[in-house]
């Protein structure tokens, strides 16, 4: 019974992701114009300048919402890989990977509404079970989190 609805749950974790309604991820609302710096911080561990990654006006909070999706998805994996005492899906890594690039581009765009990046101090904290362990990945949240509690 668990396995099965483990599985369920699973499936519609993934399907709300590639079912979303199109008007929440709507081209007309992305941000294409987040500048990097002119030289690139060395303890980035990933790119937050992509273009079109976030989304603004009535989009806004589906920045959060897809942070929230990733964390939700990956604590699923991560929790499902422990009880079944199995190795986690390199798709675990994924996910926190997409979620560290959406925190730190919401982190640096300047038009942010207040206190975005403290809704995402819960995603910050489940990233950190599935980060590697090394020095730079480790100093990336320590960062985030001492900035999240700074703000509020």
């Amino acid at each position: 019974q668990f396995l099965y609805e483990n599985q369920e749950l699973g499936k519609c974790l993934a399907d709300w992701y590639d079912n979303m309604d199109p008007v929440l991820r709507n081209p007309q609302y992305a941000i294409l114009d987040l500048e990097p710096p002119p030289v690139p911080d060395p303890t980035d561990i990933v790119d937050p300048y992509v273009p079109g990654l976030l989304f603004s006006g009535p989009l806004w909070t589906m920045n959060l919402a897809l942070i929230d999706w990733y964390m939700v998805a990956m604590m699923h994996q991560l929790q499902t890989a422990v009880t079944l005492q199995m190795t986690p899906s390199p798709d675990i890594f994924t996910k926190a990977i997409k979620m560290c690039q959406l925190i730190e581009a919401i982190e640096y765009y300047p038009d942010r509404v207040n206190g975005a990046l403290i809704a995402t101090q819960a995603s910050v904290g489940a990233v950190g079970l599935v980060l590697p362990k090394d020095e730079k990945h480790s100093m990336w949240l320590r960062k985030k989190l001492a900035m999240i509690e700074n703000q509020g």
